[in-house]
């Protein structure tokens, strides 16, 4: 088994990139919606939209790696250990592991900012997962752009999302307010005007142009690294086609309506806020106190009080009634999900006063 990459302090990253050497590779390996935002100068973007993409990304740059001086970054720190690991273990076996030392940021983006308030060679916001969302040096730099104007715009909104994978697209306040929230990420930004998650106003002429749409895409799609996407292809051409036949049948268009794309509540009900750590929002920005209290299962775990809402409080009621606190309290999110509800997080005792 490989060993990690060698960890470099910011201090150490830094002296390295102001040597700007043609032969460094230096690789963001965290998603491509968090690179968006900030990253450093010529870092490399892996098009990720998860961690596990990573050894698909070694495997298409192996070549071009071998034999450069190769530095990884992330937000902390901790997806770059796992990283190193399995670039070294690669380079390992095409026996170029010595000529091709692998080189990590200790403590991440994070670490590097405290010790270059101003910046230094980071450009833009570091993305965090917390409700803070990011954290941004002195620079004041805006690297991102809105995905629909492309004017500059670097701030993630949890209503803001693939329609087809759910990973967040950068979109600013203008365009968003014109829109019914159906956007694309750069994965899958081929599929704009022709993947819609939301099917119901749409009339029969324009669904059968979809799924011929549809059709050409999932034709293209070969091979056996291509079996996701054609599942995802495949899934929605046949929903197509079911709603088709129904308005074939006698359904009616209806008119727009915009919904959150994650939980499929109106969006003045859940204008994102069940995306991530956007969950974890004052419950008074979900629903009215009457409603959200009188379903809700409340349960403490080692001294803190919790609460978890039904994701459908009017066909759910019971369901939340006959979960029993002990088997709630040694619950954890995932089983409680398990339950039907969504997550809210944790909650002040003076906020579960009724």
């Amino acid at each position: 088994m490989a060993e990690a990459g060698t960890h470099l302090t910011p201090e150490e990253f830094h002296s390295r990139l102001l040597q700007n050497s043609g032969q460094l590779r230096l690789i963001d390996v965290r998603n491509t919606f968090e690179y968006n935002v900030g990253h450093f100068d010529g870092a490399i973007d892996p098009g990720m939209t998860h961690t596990a993409q990573w050894p698909r990304f070694v495997k298409d740059n192996i070549e071009d790696l071998r034999g450069h001086t190769v530095m990884l970054y992330c937000t902390g720190g901790i997806r770059c250990e796992k990283a190193s690991v399995y670039l070294r273990q690669r380079l390992k076996e095409l026996d170029c592991d010595s000529t091709t030392p692998v080189f990590q940021l200790n403590g991440g983006i994070h670490r590097y900012l405290e010790a270059f308030p101003d910046g230094g060679r980071f450009k833009g916001a570091n993305f965090v997962f917390d409700k803070r969302a990011q954290m941004r040096s002195g620079d004041g730099t805006v690297v991102g752009c809105c995905s629909e104007c492309s004017r500059p715009w670097d701030t993630h909104h949890g209503g803001r999302v693939c329609t087809v994978c759910r990973a967040l697209v950068l979109v600013c306040d203008t365009c968003d307010a014109l829109s019914v929230g159906e956007y694309w990420c750069p994965e899958h930004s081929a599929l704009r005007g022709v993947y819609f998650h939301f099917l119901d106003r749409f009339t029969a002429e324009e669904m059968q142009w979809q799924a011929g749409r549809l059709q050409a895409f999932l034709d293209k799609e070969v091979g056996t690294r291509r079996k996701n996407r054609r599942n995802t292809l495949r899934k929605k051409l046949s929903q197509v086609q079911s709603r088709l036949d129904e308005v074939n049948h006698g359904a009616v268009p209806v008119p727009a309506l915009r919904r959150c794309r994650a939980c499929e509540r109106p969006y003045a009900t859940c204008p994102g806020a069940c995306w991530g750590f956007w969950r974890a929002v004052l419950l008074e920005k979900l629903q009215p106190a009457s409603l959200r209290l009188a379903h809700a299962v409340r349960f403490d775990v080692d001294g803190c009080r919790y609460l978890s809402l039904p994701k459908d409080p009017a066909s759910e009621a019971e369901t939340a009634l006959k979960v029993q606190l002990s088997t709630a309290a040694k619950s954890s999110e995932g089983n409680m999900q398990g339950f039907g509800f969504v997550w809210i997080g944790r909650i002040t005792d003076t906020a579960l006063e009724d």
